[in-house]
């Protein structure tokens, strides 16, 4: 069985032969698959997903209903569903519109999730500090909210981290926002759900929008600035923005902000060689820390000030450690099984 792109076509067994039969079964491309891409990988319908979750039309309602109908659990009020099925994880540089993948990004592989629901936006600050008023959560670190006025630029206006309770809560660590999703009797998602929530069910996508390259058209991501080679700022602002602010940086079920603005928290250790024999079936991560980063947790997603030939991709890791020191470009989202 082979995965079919425009682009080119490599059998699994290439690959290393991470997928059983059964689930390279389920990835017969049958034709382009319904996105502006030439190169996207096309599932057939035994992937088990519902046609109005992953059409592509995406939900920005927030009412947690990934057919966009208004239906939507009022358990999972803010949440999106994601439904069962296999996706592909990880980058193809045949498929990639770089043509080029991070070495712990390899190889391409077949992943089969059970069903989840995972929220529509990030967790803002106005939403953490009901955690710490509870006596749950820590209050967000101060040391970690002033280094944005080293990031601060001239050619752009002041970013305050506290000034706006729509903002994304950063600076609280993953411990914190592991207590915060456990309080909400959620999760933090794992890498693969992250990913599949970003990717959708419908092949290969190199960002959540399609294969667009990653602009301020799409997401909150950093202007490169030729004359001195550096990058600043979020397509004009001095930091991250307010959850939801780029409607465009939307995934295929109606997630938001997963491409740009801020890295997230996943529950998996990072191992930059895992996906060379990671599970096929409801990956969580490795069971303890690579021993070359003790300690250190995956995030997804580029941020404000991303120095990427093209951010917002959704094969995109990276290690972060894992403490109660929060990092200025690491927010998160939580999850949960259904």
């Amino acid at each position: 069985m082979m995965l079919l792109g425009t682009h080119g076509m490599r059998t699994l067994r290439e690959r290393g032969g991470l997928a059983p039969l059964g689930l390279v079964a389920m990835l017969l491309a049958c034709g382009p698959a319904n996105s502006d891409s030439e190169a996207t990988t096309s599932m057939d319908d035994t992937s088990s997903s519902d046609d109005s979750a992953s059409s592509g039309d995406g939900d920005a309602s927030g009412d947690g209903d990934a057919s966009g109908d208004g239906d939507g659990d009022g358990d999972l009020d803010g949440m999106v569903q994601i439904p069962a099925g296999p996706f592909l994880m990880g980058c193809d540089p045949d498929l990639d519109v770089l043509g080029a993948c991070a070495d712990d990004t390899v190889p391409v592989h077949v992943v089969e999730l059970d069903a989840f629901a995972i929220d529509r936006t990030e967790v803002t600050i106005g939403d953490y500090y009901e955690c710490v008023g509870a006596g749950v959560c820590d209050p967000r670190k101060s040391t970690c909210a002033d280094a944005f006025e080293g990031w601060n630029d001239p050619r752009l206006p002041p970013y305050d981290p506290n000034d706006d309770p729509n903002y994304p809560a950063v600076c609280t660590g993953w411990i914190n926002a592991d207590a915060y999703c456990t309080w909400r009797g959620k999760r933090l998602p794992t890498e693969a759900e992250w990913e599949k929530a970003a990717r959708g069910d419908q092949g290969y996508r190199s960002h959540p929008w399609g294969e667009e390259p990653g602009t301020c058209a799409h997401a909150c991501v950093g202007i490169y600035d030729p004359e001195t080679m550096g990058v600043y700022g979020c397509c004009g602002l001095g930091g991250p923005a307010p959850v939801g602010s780029y409607p465009n940086d939307i995934s295929p079920y109606g997630v938001l902000d997963l491409a740009g603005s801020l890295s997230e928290w996943t529950s998996d250790w990072y191992s930059p060689d895992y996906f060379a024999n990671s599970p096929t079936q409801n990956p969580t991560g490795p069971a303890e820390p690579h021993p070359d980063f003790d300690g250190y947790r995956v995030t997804k997603g580029h941020t404000w000030r991303s120095g990427s030939q093209d951010p917002g991709r959704t094969a995109h890791r990276a290690p972060d450690f894992a403490s109660a020191n929060g990092s200025e470009f690491v927010a998160f989202r939580c999850a949960r099984s259904l």
